[in-house]
């Protein structure tokens, strides 16, 4: 995958599962996330911008922190999680994207 996470890449993943893992008393433990929406902000001109709304269950809670979190066909990316409220056993995490849109390379 490359650096960063596109709004392409997040749509087409929207409804799938990311996972982390994390250290705990029982050792290392995988957490899945499902990314359950993605939220195109009105960007600046030249700036990209998006949020995403995961939930993992609440039985394995994640503090706020970056996360090396993978998925099956996007492979592995850092994303910085944060919490953001609970649904009964789930915890919702929120991610948010700002980055300059990519430019071409001359000539191409």
């Amino acid at each position: 995958m490359s650096d960063l996470l596109t709004l392409a890449q997040a749509h087409a993943a929207c409804g799938s599962t990311f996972v982390t893992r994390v250290r705990s008393t029982a050792g290392e433990v995988c957490v899945p996330l499902l990314l359950e929406q993605v939220t195109e902000s009105p960007a600046r001109s030249g700036y990209v911008q998006f949020a995403l709304l995961f939930t993992a269950p609440a039985a394995q809670p994640l503090v706020q922190a970056t996360f090396l979190l993978t998925h099956d066909t996007l492979g592995e990316t850092p994303v910085f999680l944060v919490p953001v409220g609970q649904r009964g056993d789930l915890i919702e995490y929120e991610a948010v994207f700002s980055y300059p849109e990519p430019t071409e390379p001359a000539g191409t």
